[in-house]
């Protein structure tokens, strides 16, 4: 099995006072080599957090700093870099028709297809992921 963390399970392990971190990294500790999948959203996400001075205050990150923080993550061997299915459009659609539109709707439908093409289980603190049907989510307690 192969896991999709959001990049709320992500995020937590470069930020050492995040509140989450410990749960994060005990999820993390339990993966063996080539079982966490990356995507591109994640990393991008994930840097944009750390370069945000509203998240993480006097420890924001320059973007040099946070491309390192994120690459020190990424050489892990339980770390895979994977690129978008390519039939990630049909389950999109199907996840985002439904529903109104809301601040996260895009990027968790748009993970929760990825996970669901790919085969993948996502992990994320957010339970509101449960809304898309038919996906293998694994939801953290905090």
């Amino acid at each position: 099995m192969k896991f999709l963390p959001d990049v709320n399970v992500i995020f937590p392990m470069l930020v050492s006072r995040h509140i989450h971190r410990t749960k994060a990294i005990e999820w993390f500790d339990t993966a063996k080599a080539e079982e966490v999948a990356l995507c591109r959203i994640v990393r991008l996400g994930t840097l944009r957090l750390l370069c945000t001075s509203q998240i993480m205050g006097l420890d924001v990150l320059q973007p040099k700093e946070a491309f390192a923080a994120m690459e020190s993550l990424e050489v892990d061997e339980r770390i895979v870099l994977v690129h978008e299915p390519d039939d990630l459009d049909f389950p999109l659609k199907k996840f985002v028709t439904p529903r109104t539109a809301s601040p996260n709707l895009w990027t968790d439908a748009y993970l929760a297809a990825f996970a669901y093409t790919a085969g993948l289980r996502l992990v994320s603190f957010d339970r509101g992921f449960s809304k898309f049907t038919g996906i293998d989510l694994q939801t953290l307690s905090a």
